[in-house]
């Protein structure tokens, strides 16, 4: 019953969040108004920094607030967790929702040489906002504290320790890979201290993307110092100047726990290979009514709503259904290759 009302968009209802199946939006134009004036709030350190203020004693935000942290759009943050590098904001709070998409600045756009990226390939699994989500990962390690930043596309983090000065790590979400920058420390940080902290940030990371609400295909590498190319970091690494430029992301990779980590397998489809896969089937077999009835039917999907999609999107649209069926992580070029063979159609992918 909620299912069948929710998808007529008449109420709002998560059955596929364990964690918010108790809840049930009723007014959905009221729980709208409520974004809206969380995303575009005047308040100094929302509009700047995405951070709002938890409202005491008020259910419907207390109740938004859950729902935004579920779904991995805004984190929790206590205020002893926040480094202000402007000493005149002031921290009266007792908690703080980081919601990154809140800030008014424009996203930064200039990668650095010497960061470690992490690769994304699932067009249909991309979490609310990963940043929101890594933020609350790396809260729980007890060192880390959030610097709050104003680009909207980057999040700053600081660890503290007694024994060496405070160490900064800028992650820049660029859309289908999220950047780690490592602030320049190599005169006051020894190499064990980066590779401790790069390790730190590296498993956070695994850990945010594997509990998302759909499961998220990744890679990793590091940007070769001698060009603009990318060493892959499952790889043995032969270039000379990345072994000593980048031996602390090369080392603090080495060392995290390889089970919390989703690598994407060789034979893995990428988003822009089913859109090139999708270009083409239209042309192989166009308008074929009766191979796209049998495509659909045994995807259990309406065959009307398929045939209204017009030209490759048709095809994008029933390649992303069968990778949903299939489960993101078990779908190669084979299986699709086989799946399509199956209805008679003769496609190498």
């Amino acid at each position: 019953f909620l299912k069948l009302f929710s998808s007529y968009g008449s109420i709002l209802y998560f059955h596929d969040i364990p964690s918010l199946r108790n809840y049930v939006v009723i007014d959905v134009w009221h729980f709208t108004q409520c974004l809206h004036e969380l995303y575009y709030s005047k308040e100094e350190t929302a509009s700047k920094f995405g951070l709002l203020k938890q409202r005491v004693n008020e259910k419907d935000w207390e109740m938004i607030f859950e729902l935004l942290t579920n779904l991995q759009i805004a984190a929790e943050v206590s205020p002893n967790k926040l480094v202000f590098e402007s000493s005149h904001i002031p921290i009266d709070h007792k908690v703080y929702y980081y919601l990154p998409s809140a800030r008014e600045m424009p996203p930064e756009n200039s990668p650095s040489n010497e960061s470690f990226y992490i690769h994304i390939y699932s067009p249909t699994c991309i979490p609310g906002n990963l940043q929101a989500c890594l933020v609350q990962h790396l809260m729980i390690i007890p060192q880390c504290m959030l610097v709050p930043t104003q680009p909207v596309n980057s999040t700053t983090v600081q660890f503290i320790d007694d024994s060496c000065p405070p160490l900064q790590m800028k992650i820049v979400n660029h859309g289908d890979k999220i950047e780690l920058q490592l602030a320049d420390s190599t005169i006051v940080h020894s190499l064990e201290k980066q590779v401790e902290i790069c390790k730190k940030v590296i498993e956070a990371c695994c850990n945010a993307l594997n509990v998302t609400t759909n499961n998220i295909q990744y890679t990793f590498s590091i940007c070769c110092a001698e060009g603009n190319t990318f060493h892959d970091c499952n790889k043995e690494i032969d270039c000379d100047q990345c072994k000593t430029l980048r031996q602390h992301w090369i080392d603090a990779y080495k060392h995290t726990n390889s089970s919390n980590r989703h690598h994407l397998e060789k034979d893995a489809i990428t988003p822009e290979e089913y859109a090139q896969f999708a270009t083409a089937l239209d042309k192989e077999i166009h308008e074929d009514s009766l191979k796209i009835s049998s495509l659909c039917k045994e995807l259990k999907i309406d065959e009307h709503t398929i045939q209204s999609i017009p030209g490759w999107q048709k095809y994008m649209q029933i390649f992303l259904l069968w990778e949903k069926k299939k489960g993101y992580m078990n779908c190669s070029k084979k299986e699709l290759s086989a799946f399509l063979l199956s209805f008679g159609i003769k496609f190498s992918v």
